[in-house]
């Protein structure tokens, strides 16, 4: 349980720091899909 709530909370980390960053609506779509997938245990995305 520990670290699925680890998992959450660097995954969420990650979101920030790439907003804070101000990075492209583009690589910030795929960093939010790379998240998804990983956290809901997806293989592949499409």
């Amino acid at each position: 349980m520990l670290s699925l709530k680890q998992s959450q909370i660097d995954a969420i980390l990650e979101v920030t720091k790439a907003i804070n960053q101000n990075i492209p609506l583009a690589a910030l779509v795929r960093i939010l899909e790379a998240v998804i997938y990983a956290q809901l245990g997806i293989k592949n995305g499409r």
